[in-house]
């Protein structure tokens, strides 16, 4: 398995990233990227995020990455799928497994806008996963107890949902709407 930056991302902080064209997905090397317009390009962030902190893991990477419990039903317990964006293999957490991290990671969030990106991507799981939501819901209560995803739920305020409207282009009571799903066992 190749590491990140033998598939062309840039260390940046604790993320990587990787730079395209917007028009033809092209991949930008670093000095390419420094030379063209932003609004002609777009830049993929790959944030390392792992299942356990290993004991070796700041000698390994350089530093901490987070951890999120949850990802070993991704690594061990096969809940993904093979993606190839990009041309870059990687394995994608099947929703049930993404939803629950997000709803899992909002309550942590000290930064609104990551609040509220957590918001819209678990209404997004939710609403446009090819899994229906009953059967996300009764994934999501073998991760998470129904009762914690209710309280969860339950404490996005009408000002984070508002921002989420905002931000997606959807009225507010559709959003609500669709959480509220979320609430029942």
């Amino acid at each position: 398995m190749k590491t990140l930056p033998e598939m062309g991302f840039e260390p940046l902080g604790f993320r990587f990233v990787k730079h395209f064209r917007i028009d033809t997905y092209e991949e930008l090397n670093s000095e390419d990227a420094r030379n063209i317009p932003l609004h002609d390009m777009f830049d993929l962030f790959v944030d390392p995020v792992v299942d356990h902190i290993h004991p070796e893991v700041r000698t390994v990477f350089g530093f901490v990455p987070i951890d999120e419990p949850l990802l070993d039903r991704v690594f061990v317990g096969h809940k993904y799928r093979l993606s190839e964006p990009f041309g870059t293999k990687g394995l994608l957490p099947l929703p049930d497994v993404l939803l629950a991290t997000k709803l899992r990671s909002v309550t942590q969030r000290d930064k609104v806008h990551k609040r509220i990106k957590d918001i819209a991507d678990i209404f997004a799981l939710s609403w446009y996963s090819d899994e229906k939501l009953p059967g996300l819901r009764e994934a999501l209560a073998r991760m998470i107890p129904s009762h914690e995803t209710r309280t969860i739920v339950d404490s996005f305020t009408g000002e984070d949902l508002s921002a989420v409207s905002s931000a997606l282009g959807i009225e507010t009571h559709q959003i609500q709407r669709v959480l509220s799903e979320l609430r029942y066992p």
